[in-house]
């Protein structure tokens, strides 16, 4: 084998299709490459067969910590043939088995083994359909598996009568700090009937509800139980549009959430008229160090019906407006609220494209926004934006972060 193969860190075979079924051929070659780190066998249609000799040639490259399995769909179903084979990898810290398939009878073998590997922080179950609707069949193995950190379950067609029973499996891994329920639409609409489950994962420090389709009337009910997990510090709500508009009926509700340190609302289509009822809600959660507002395309050209909201959550250290089409007539109105948060430390205005090739017309403001920050990121801006603030005067230019 060359010095280049077997000094290799990153081995790629993404879709390469023909490497299914005959994995006794070819797998053995692997182990030949002892400084591998990451091992990416996603849509290569491998089948129960090929797991054995995959993981036997894996078993020795003791840098392996990454494998990713994903989109191997024959291995659904059958999990009794060849999860047993994965503890031989324990040197892992991260299995992909998204896309693969899997359904409830599969989870018992597969958390069987799992449990026999001690360095397996982060174990990826996303789009395996089949697990919806049927957590009781289940869920209950999850809890075998208490060494993970990471548990995730995008795209898992998980209903409300699941999160109960993962809810009960989790609240017995005490090492899990981070539960990732993207895109579970159906949790949308009825936190009243699971919110409750989840204070008793209070060991949890990170929940992502992304893309769970939330309304207004599901804040009352994860707040409520999000009160009750004092080790929860990041809270990630993106993309749930029926967000916006309406924080006047939801965002009370935040301040119960006090223990917080990040929250996330970013692409949920919020407008100018609901930042007035979030900033007051933030007002009240003291150590809330992290807004992130990314994505709410609606808050540009408009900051001066907003952007005064800003002072009352005084407390911030970062807040993100990313791509939120801020223009040159946001800058001032964001200044002037800006100068009055003074542990505000960094402010994230990148990809804000109409800011570009117009600094003549904001610039100006740049002096009393970073009044009291530590770092001021922008980016997009044209050579003749760059040379203009530079020249301006009385400006740290120490803290202008222009990403490219």
């Amino acid at each position: 084998m060359t010095s280049g193969v077997s000094t290799l860190v990153n081995l790629d075979l993404t879709l390469n299709r023909d490497l299914g079924g005959c994995a006794e051929m070819w797998a053995r070659h692997l182990k030949g490459m002892r400084h591998l780190e990451e091992v990416n066998l996603a849509y290569c249609a491998l089948i129960d067969k090929d797991v054995e000799p995959i993981a036997v040639a894996l078993s020795d490259i003791q840098t392996l910590v990454h494998l990713n399995l994903m989109g191997n769909t024959a291995l659904g179903g059958c999990a009794s043939l060849w999860a047993l084979h994965l503890k031989r990898m324990n040197h892992l810290k991260e299995l992909l088995l998204g896309g693969c398939n899997l359904t409830d009878v599969d989870m018992k073998p597969i958390a069987e083994s799992v449990s026999d590997m001690p360095n397996l922080s982060h174990l990826d179950l996303t789009c395996n359909d089949a697990l919806g609707s049927c957590a009781p069949l289940w869920a209950l193995h999850l809890k075998r598996m208490n060494h993970l950190k990471k548990l995730t379950l995008v795209m898992c067609n998980l209903v409300d009568d699941d999160m109960e029973h993962i809810a009960e499996s989790v609240s017995d891994m005490p090492n899990l700090s981070h539960l990732d329920l993207t895109c579970n639409t159906a949790l949308g609409g009825c936190a009243s009937l699971w919110a409750l489950h989840l204070k008793r994962m209070n060991h949890l420090k990170k929940l992502t509800l992304v893309l769970c389709n939330l309304v207004d009337d599901d804040m009352e009910p994860i707040a409520e139980s999000v009160s009750d997990m004092p080790n929860l510090i990041h809270l990630d709500l993106t993309c749930n549009d029926a967000l916006g508009g309406c924080a006047s009926l939801w965002a009370l509700h935040l301040k119960r959430m006090n223990h917080l340190k990040n929250l996330i609302l970013a692409r949920c289509f919020l407008t100018d008229v609901d930042m007035e009822p979030i900033a007051e809600s933030v007002s009240d959660m003291p150590n809330l160090s992290h807004l992130d507002l990314t994505r709410n395309r609606a808050l540009g050209g408009c900051a001066s019906l907003w952007a005064l909201h800003l002072k009352r959550m005084n407390h911030l250290k970062e807040l993100t407006l990313v791509l939120c089409n801020l223009t040159d007539v946001d800058m001032k109105p964001i200044a002037e609220s800006v100068s009055d948060m003074p542990n505000l430390i960094h402010l994230d205005l990148t990809w804000n494209g109409a800011l570009g090739g117009c600094a003549s017309s904001w610039a100006q403001h740049l002096k009393l926004m970073t009044k009291h920050l530590k770092k001021l990121t922008l980016c997009g801006l044209t050579y003749e934006d760059q040379e203009y603030i530079n020249a301006s005067s009385d400006l740290n230019l120490t803290i202008l972060d222009f990403t490219p």
